[in-house]
Parts: structure tokens; sequence; C-alpha cells
């Protein structure tokens, strides 16, 4: 219905025309959360390109501000994915709209808030928190429901990233709060999804599945397509709750089902050496492919022999358990091998698992 009402709108409110322009505008950019959330990438990219043609209309006719030329044209780069150039236009937003020529609280947090989210997507999680603080303080004076909670929904994935998982939890329990009491249009299954991945990390995958569980149960699955995929996803990542190891290399992170969490961030080479031989069960390498494989050297007994005999000890040490038989990491005559019959779970990279549209997307706005 919501896509109906918007493309009505467009059938008559000429693109053209000056005094539409502006609302012309909001309306694509609706459009295009809604066939991203219906995973229609061409009707996406279609009313991308119509938001860059009245942009530059705008722009031409000088019928918004220069505070909100630089936010919209931030809006434009991160839906292409084009992070690195809308953190620049995010920047000048920020910075015009505090002045007095200019000055626009709303635009001002609106900007502030883009712009932590950019951080977070180049993942530079410390400048995306630091940010994301000073918009708390804003944010205390204003009644703007829906930025306070798209604001402690990115703080919550934020706190995620940084292991600080109480807070995250904190954050992403007063977002659901803020958000569903506003009857924000499609939040609830990123809140969960957040909440999921929050104790996914901690290796308590019987909770993720039951909160992930919940949220798809309780979803319209035809109507709101992606976040239906992106929880599929997560449920098959975290399905089998019994794995033995949990391997993210993406954030440089193994867990163990004992051990509990293995940060493995000033270690690249043991975790180069896990994945390796993790991805490849059963499949021996011996001290030539793993000169090769790792180091990307020909093989020196003189150098590689202690240099590996010394990485396998200690990646095991971080592995095994400190008595009985070893797990993972077996020797055997013909060099190291994965123990095949160990469950293994690999994190699916990639933000969007099952879409291939624009990342980025403002998905706490109301409609």
């Amino acid at each position: 219905q919501a896509k109906n009402f918007f493309l009505s709108c467009l059938d008559i409110s000429p693109l053209d025309d000056p005094s539409l322009i502006s609302s012309n505008f909001k309306v694509l950019s609706f459009l295009v959360k809604i066939f991203s959330e219906m995973n229609a990438y061409e009707d996406v990219m279609k009313y991308l390109d119509l938001m860059r043609r009245v942009l530059s209309m705008m722009e031409k006719e000088k019928s918004i501000s220069l505070a909100e030329v630089s936010f919209s044209r931030g809006q434009m780069m991160t839906y292409r994915g084009d992070f690195v150039s809308a953190q620049k236009f995010y920047e000048e937003a920020v910075k015009v709209s505090l002045t007095v020529a200019h000055a626009d609280d709303e635009l001002h947090c609106k900007s502030l808030s883009a712009l932590a989210m950019t951080h977070y997507l180049l993942r530079d999680f410390e400048k995306s928190l630091e940010l994301l603080k000073s918009l708390t303080l804003l944010l205390r004076n204003q009644k703007r429901s829906y930025l306070s909670g798209s604001m402690y929904l990115l703080l919550g994935n934020v706190y995620v990233d940084l292991k600080e998982y109480d807070l995250a939890s904190s954050s992403f329990v007063k977002a659901r709060k803020i958000l569903c009491s506003n009857t924000c249009w499609n939040l609830a299954p990123y809140i969960s999804l957040g909440q999921a991945s929050s104790y996914k990390r901690m290796g308590e995958f019987n909770k993720a599945l039951f909160v992930l569980e919940n949220a798809l149960n309780s979803m319209d699955i035809f109507t709101f397509k992606k976040g239906y995929a992106l929880l599929r996803d997560e449920i098959s990542d975290v399905t089998d709750h019994c794995v033995d190891l949990y391997l993210d290399r993406q954030r440089k992170t193994v867990t163990e089902k004992r051990l509990g969490i293995i940060d493995f961030k000033h270690r690249f080479i043991l975790l180069e050496i896990l994945f390796l031989l993790a991805q490849n069960p059963g499949v021996p390498y011996d001290k030539e492919k793993l000169a090769s494989k790792i180091w990307g050297d020909e093989y020196n007994p003189l150098i590689h022999d202690k240099l590996i005999y010394t990485s396998v000890s200690r990646l095991r040490k971080l592995l095994e358990p400190k008595s009985g038989k070893r797990k993972y990491i077996l020797r055997v005559k013909d060099g190291y091998i994965f123990n095949p019959s160990v469950k293994v779970r690999f994190q699916q990279e990639g933000e969007f698992h099952s879409f291939k549209g624009p990342k980025g997307l403002d998905f706490s706005s109301p409609i």
C-alpha cells in the first residue's frame, strides 16, 4: 500500500515542477527503501537514477539549502555503496547545518546520525561511537523518536562489534521501546538481527536462535522479503548450536564451545593457518604447502621448520584442551590436518547475505 501510494504521488507530481522537487526527492527516497525491502533490485536502481536527476534539479533551482544538498549527496553515495564519498558529504552537512545562515537542528542530527552510520560501514567503530555519544546529548532535548530509535539501533550494532555485549543488549532494548511504540514500518527484524548477533558472538547460540525464530514467526514474510531473507540466513548460521568452533574471519575472532571467544586480532598468521586447515578438513598440509600458502615463500627448512612448529604449537594452545587428545589440529605423516569429525561453522560474510542492492539504508525511518 505504501509503495502504491508513493507511486501515485509521482504520477500526479511532475519531476521537473520546481515547487514539488523537494517532495519528489523524499518520495523517491522512500521508494528506494521500499523496493529494497522487497528485494526488487532493478526498481531500486531505477529510482536511484531518478533521485540523482531530481537532486541535480534541486541544486540548479536552489530550492534547498547547502546543508540539505550535502546531506542528500551523502544519501546518494551511501545508497550506491561509496561510503568514503558519503562521509565527506555528511561531514559537510554536519558543519554547515550548524552555521547561522543554515542552522537546522533536525538536519544536523540527521547528518550526525548518517555520519555515524558511514563510519560504522567503514568499520571505524570507535569514531562511530564517538559521534553517537554526541548525538545522544543533542537528542535529550528534542522529541525526535525515530532519530533516537535509529541511534540506539546503530549504537547496539557498534557495541556488538566492540564486544561490549551488555551495552549492546541495553541499546537494542531502548531501540525497540522507542521505535516499536511509534510503529516504525520495518524495524523489528533488524533489532532482532542485532540482538541475535550479540548472542552469537558470545557463543549463546540457543538464545540467538530463540530471538531469530520469534522475529521470523511474527513478521509478514511476503512484504518484508529482505528482512525475511536476512533472518533465514542468520537462523541457518546458528541452527547447529552444537558446533565446536565458530569462525569469524572479518572480526578476527573464534568461538570455541567451552572456551568461548578467542581473540585473534593480533595473531594474523595463526588465524590464517586455522582457516586454511578448517576450510579443508582431512586434507594434509606439509611444510612445503604451509610455507607457500601462509607465508607465500618457497619452503626453506632453515627458515620454516621452527616457524611452522612454533605457529602450530601456539595455535593449539589457544584451541586445544589442556589435557587429553588433540581435538582440532592433528599431526599425520603427510603434515597437519584439521579433524574432519569436528563441527565448524563459518560466519557468513557480507552485510546482506541474500540481497545485492544498496547498503547503508536508514531502515528506521518511519513511513
